[in-house]
């Protein structure tokens, strides 16, 4: 094997490393709410490495070259399916059947009880839930 076949297979090898790994690139920006929602990183990353191992099947006719490239596209569509696909939420109807709280009795910001039932009784009512001992 030449130098530019050895060059060619490792560049076809490292762009499917990089498909592998690319989920990982998602990890460090997990506080970036864009990126949680959408995966950019690990999609940049994969892109990459996709483009690497294409750029190296495109020159190199050999069979275990052009394998790279196409496994790289093919981890990168499994996890994109298990990005977007396996790891949706199933459809639910409970929030439908919680429009309304159940009555509960619970201390105001001065220790006095309330109720739901009597704050309802006065008007639409907002819960809102803090964490407690700040």
């Amino acid at each position: 094997m030449d130098a530019k076949a050895t060059r060619r297979l490792a560049a076809g090898l490292a762009g499917l490393a990089l498909v592998v790994v690319a989920p990982v690139a998602y990890v460090p920006l997990m506080s970036n709410a864009t990126a949680r929602a959408t995966g950019w990183p690990a999609f940049v990353v994969a892109g990459l490495g996709i483009a690497l191992a294409g750029w190296a099947a495109a020159r190199d006719a050999r069979k275990r070259t052009r394998a790279c490239a196409v496994l790289a596209v093919l981890v990168t569509a499994a996890w994109t399916w298990l990005f977007f696909g396996a790891m949706r939420l199933p459809p639910s109807d409970t929030l439908a059947k919680l429009t309304t709280a159940p009555d509960f009795t619970l201390p105001d910001e001065l220790g006095h009880p309330i109720s739901l039932r009597d704050a309802r009784a006065r008007g639409p009512v907002l819960l809102v839930f803090y964490r407690g001992w700040w």
